[in-house]
Order: structure tokens, then sequence, then C-alpha cells
């Protein structure tokens, strides 16, 4: 007879502690950072040099619900002109 009640109350008791453990949603402000150029670079010796400007962006920024970056937000992080130089010993180049 003992073995009737003992279930239910288990397994009340077990989902009362699994709901306890559900963490509270918290509200978090966080501005947005200041955007900066970016400069990334990339040199295979004696084949290719491959220069990229882009602008800073927040990961906090993209839609967390789409695997894919939008048009939209590709062409507001990349410039599109700037004026390159690259300096190494004894030569400067304008991209």
């Amino acid at each position: 007879m003992h073995k009737i009640y003992f279930i239910p109350v288990f397994f009340f008791t077990l989902a009362l502690s699994l709901a306890g453990c559900l963490p509270k949603a918290i509200d978090i402000k966080i501005e947005k950072p200041e955007q900066e150029l970016v400069i990334a670079s990339q040199l295979i010796p004696g084949q290719i040099m491959l220069v990229a400007v882009t602008r800073s962006f927040s990961a906090l920024s993209i839609d967390g619900n789409n695997d894919s970056i939008s048009d939209d937000f590709l062409n507001q992080m990349l410039v599109d002109r700037a004026r390159v130089t690259v300096t190494y010993p004894g030569h400067t180049d304008q991209l």
C-alpha cells in the first residue's frame, strides 16, 4: 500500500525541485562600443598579400536566431574605400 503513495509523491517532489533550479531572467543593458577600424592581413611570401579593412561590431548586434549574416550587416561592417599603405624594410606600397 505504501508504494502507491510513494510514486506520485516522488515525482511531485522531483518536479518542484527541478522548477526551483530554473534561473530568473535578468535585464542587462550593455552600451554599444564605439565603432573602430579593424585591419586584417595575410601574407603568403612570393604569392599574395591580402589586406581587409572592416569596422568593429558587437557580437550582441547580430541576430542569434539566424545562422547567416544579412547583406545590410555586411555593408555596414565592410569598408569599401580606404587608403592603405604597407611599409616594410626599404619599401612603402600603397594599395
